[in-house]
């Protein structure tokens, strides 16, 4: 009976926590592991979990959210990765390249550091496809994990129009001490 309950319960318990949540000003996404970032306010919260919000089931160590402001997506993803953040960026262009969801992608322009004010150090480039234009930020983080921020948008205007709130998001990555800086 108990492990009906946990196997189905639980889940759907989880899973009533109101989906298309406003961020508001001091939200935390929660990305597993004490890893934390704060997403820019107003935008659409449409799969993750903050730190503050109801759930049974923790974000895992390796997770996804999502973010939307209209046509703009933001998918954040958090996996396995040995390396350093170059070396991830490179794996996520040759993944785009191959990708029929990318059709057309080209990486351009010059790669630019990213700095959280947590000392985390990622690394970041634009790109085009056919879809639209997009930039692929990649931070190797310790504990043998990797965090992959995806903005993409429409059209150049769209995602420059955003860039401000997009970089004062990725400078908000940090790591509580619940986590691991191994």
């Amino acid at each position: 009976m108990i492990g009906l309950v946990l196997a189905v319960g639980l889940p759907l318990l989880d899973r009533s926590v109101k989906d298309n949540a406003v961020v508001a000003a001091g939200d935390r996404l929660e990305l597993g592991d004490g890893l934390t970032i704060a997403p820019p306010e107003g935008w659409r919260l449409t799969k993750g979990v903050t730190v503050d919000m109801p759930t049974l089931v923790p974000a895992q160590p390796k997770s996804t959210s999502l973010l939307t402001d209209g046509p703009v997506k933001a998918v954040l993803q958090v996996g396995p990765f040995r390396g350093d953040s170059v070396r991830l960026l490179e794996q996520m262009n040759r993944n785009a390249v191959r990708s029929t969801t990318k059709a057309g992608f080209t990486a351009r322009g010059e790669r630019t550091a990213v700095v959280s004010t947590d000392g985390l150090d990622g690394v970041q480039e634009r790109y085009t496809a056919d879809s639209g234009e997009g930039t692929l930020t990649a931070f190797a983080l310790p504990g043998d994990r990797g965090l992959v921020v995806a903005v993409t948008a429409p059209d150049g205007g769209q995602l420059s129009a955003r860039n401000e709130q997009v970089q004062r998001m990725l400078s908000s990555l940090a790591l509580t001490g619940t986590g691991d800086r191994s």
